[in-house]
Parts: C-alpha cells; sequence; structure tokens
C-alpha cells in the first residue's frame, strides 16, 4: 500500500480492504496474535490494531477520507483445527465472544464492513458442524449484526 501511496497511487482507489485473524490460546477467552499485539486482556481483536495501523499510514499521506473494511476475520484454532482443544466447549465459548467481539470493534473502529471467514470456516473458525449444526458463534453473529 505504501508503494501506491508513494507513487500518488491513493486518488485511484475508494478504500481498504484487510483482513484480521486472531488465535485461540487454549483456554476459555483467551486468544492473541503476536504480529500485532493484540490479545483478549489488553487491546480485544488484532482488526482494531490493524485498522489503526493502515488509518497511520493513509493520514501519513494525506489520504483520512478512505474507508475500511476487514472483508476476512475469525479466530484460528490450532494449526488444522481438528486438535482435541479445538473440539471443547471452551473453544466454541471463545469462538462466541469472540464473534461478538471483533463485530463490536468493526463498528466502534467505523469499519464499513466486517465479514466472517466462512459459515464451514478454516481452522475451527466454522459456523456450523459439517453436519449442518449450529455452532454457539452462529448465534453470536446473528446477535452481533441483527
Amino acid at each position: 500500500m505504501e508503494g501506491a501511496l508513494e507513487n500518488e497511487g491513493g486518488d485511484y482507489f475508494d478504500g481498504v480492504s484487510f483482513h484480521a485473524y486472531d488465535y485461540y490460546l487454549n483456554a476459555l477467552g483467551y486468544y492473541g496474535n503476536d504480529n500485532w499485539r493484540s490479545s483478549w486482556r489488553s487491546t480485544g481483536p488484532s482488526l482494531i490494531a490493524k485498522g489503526k495501523f493502515i488509518r497511520d499510514i493513509l493520514r501519513e499521506y494525506g489520504y483520512t477520507d478512505k474507508f475500511l473494511m476487514n472483508s476476512e476475520g475469525a479466530i484460528l484454532c490450532g494449526s488444522s483445527g481438528g486438535e482435541d482443544f479445538c473440539k471443547t466447549g471452551e473453544f466454541q465459548q471463545t469462538k462466541a465472544n469472540y464473534v461478538t467481539q471483533i463485530y463490536a470493534a468493526a463498528k466502534a473502529e467505523g469499519l464499513l464492513a466486517n465479514v466472517w471467514y466462512s459459515i464451514r470456516g478454516w481452522r475451527g473458525s466454522g459456523l456450523v458442524q459439517n453436519n449442518d449444526n449450529l455452532f454457539p458463534a452462529y448465534t453470536a453473529l446473528q446477535f452481533a449484526v441483527g
């Protein structure tokens, strides 16, 4: 993005889309993303840190009128999502809590949109099970966007 802005490309786009993921830390309510120094106990979802980082770059080049949207976000579990700790009620409750937190953060940060990665998910982030039964996070999403 900085390369485009350095070469006067800022006049040729309306907004910036980004992805923001956090990682389950194997305990109820615990998540974080070391790359963005975000966590449940300090900053909240990484979406906040990423959004601020992008806005700071845009501001540096004089583009304060661009919209931001998180076009892909979720909480990930393990390396595949198939690990035993990803199949626990604690993870499912953490995911449901995270859904409401990431959508509230997106609204508070003034994002144009916030999109959960996928209904079926990746690395445990799904909202529905393979048999189409709903995870608690599905209900949380209905509440968060309703």
